[in-house]
């Protein structure tokens, strides 16, 4: 038995979830815009999607350039977060074997097809951080801060989420949250304080700097998520002056 059909096998045996299937699926169909999601879910932890990740590694060894049509295969059919969480817990644990042709295949096949926040963070979080960066990687994923897909959009900065112990990033980063800081969307509104504030645990200067010069086009909530790990002055002093342009 392969990999991939030990993998749909375990995805499908009643014995697999550990959570409760109903209010994870209840939990994912939860959506503040855009069509609801395509996914419901099985009722399995992370953690046991991780171990099983680890464990079909260890045994099965796989070569990632050459299961990149099954995992599509899989991703394309998915029907279950879990599914696609697993196979991005996969490819972190092949991580070794990622190169920059990962990206290009995720931006032309996985990536149109989100439709979830979970696909988009995990989709950040335990794969795009171990995708070296190039020029032109860093151009295109400018280029998506342009998108008609929000998911774009929130990815073009999220992308980085990773990448941000590389003090080389941290203008990319502020380029294209700057290009995004007004987008009505509400995900990638989310995004901006969400890596806003990761970043300034490397890089305070920066983060206060846009705060400065941008606190206007924030909300409160948004602010306050952004300086949570600034100096109690500064952040003292960003609300002060938040309050100043609202008056």
């Amino acid at each position: 038995m392969d990999w991939v059909e030990e993998l749909t096998l375990w995805l499908k045996n009643p014995s697999t979830p550990d959570q409760n299937a109903e209010s994870k699926s209840q939990f994912i169909k939860i959506a503040k815009v855009g069509p609801p999601t395509r996914l419901s879910g099985l009722g399995i932890s992370n953690g046991k999607l991780k171990r099983y990740a680890s464990y079909l590694v260890k045994t099965h060894q796989p070569v990632l350039s050459e299961n990149l049509e099954q995992l599509n295969l899989l991703y394309s059919k998915a029907e279950h977060t879990e599914t696609l969480l697993v196979l991005f817990f996969i490819i972190e644990r092949l991580k070794k074997q990622v190169d920059s042709t990962l990206f290009y295949f995720l931006e032309e096949n996985w990536i149109p097809k989100i439709d979830h926040w979970t696909t988009a963070d995990h989709m950040c979080i335990n794969v795009f951080g171990y995708i070296p960066l190039n020029a032109d990687i860093i151009k295109r994923v400018e280029g998506w801060t342009f998108h008609d897909n929000f998911w774009f959009r929130r990815l073009s900065i999220t992308f980085y989420l990773k990448h941000l112990k590389n003090r080389d990033t941290h203008p990319y980063v502020i380029r294209n949250i700057d290009v995004l800081k007004n987008d009505p969307n509400y995900y990638v509104r989310k995004g901006i304080p969400w890596v806003v504030r990761t970043l300034s645990k490397q890089n305070l200067s920066i983060v206060e700097k846009f705060l400065e010069q941008n606190v206007e086009s924030l909300t409160k909530t948004e602010l306050r998520e952004a300086c949570k790990y600034l100096s109690k002055p500064t952040q003292l002093h960003l609300l002060e002056k938040y309050e100043l342009t609202k008056s």
